[in-house]
């Protein structure tokens, strides 16, 4: 979920550049103008920014102060549809709005629990102790026998050159 700012700055990129897949060069101030209720700096700009890349909702190909090639990806959109009402589904009800109702899965939805037992287990790997101590050693020896042969290359360089 975005904080206010964020969604601001999202909307003015959607008005801005579109999300036709295409990448736009955007300046700072255009952004800004597209704010008027909002008083940012160009710092706190670059850093929305920024965070809306990692985010993945837009991609960015370069960036300076004051200019930006950013191309708005379709996810952004998701986050701007405003859903039908804010309130719970029991005080919509009061209300006289009907809240959304989730269709009952029928018998091709239905998913055993060894499926998701082996979904489950296929996306988090298991690493046993002994495996972790072996690496733990391994990494060791490897730095040691690093660490021996720059030793002898420094000793030999240093009997013939000086």
């Amino acid at each position: 979920m975005l904080d206010n700012e964020k969604k601001i700055v999202c909307k003015a990129l959607m008005e801005l550049c579109g999300s036709d897949g295409m990448f736009k060069v955007v300046e700072a101030e255009e952004i800004m103008e597209r704010m008027p209720d909002v008083y940012m700096t160009k710092v706190q700009l670059s850093s929305i920014i920024r965070d809306l890349k990692e985010r993945n909702y837009i991609k960015v190909k370069y960036f300076t102060p004051d200019e930006y090639c950013i191309q708005v990806l379709p996810i952004i959109e998701k986050e701007f549809e405003a859903p039908k009402s804010d309130l719970p589904p029991i005080l919509a009800m009061e209300k006289g709005e009907a809240p959304e109702v989730e269709e009952a899965p029928t018998n091709n939805d239905v998913v055993s629990e060894a499926t998701l037992v082996a979904e489950t287990k296929k996306e988090t790997p298991v690493v046993s102790k002994g495996l972790t101590k072996k690496v733990f050693l391994l990494a060791l020896l490897g730095s040691f026998l690093g660490g021996a042969i720059v030793t002898a290359i420094a000793i030999i360089i240093q009997k013939f050159v000086f």
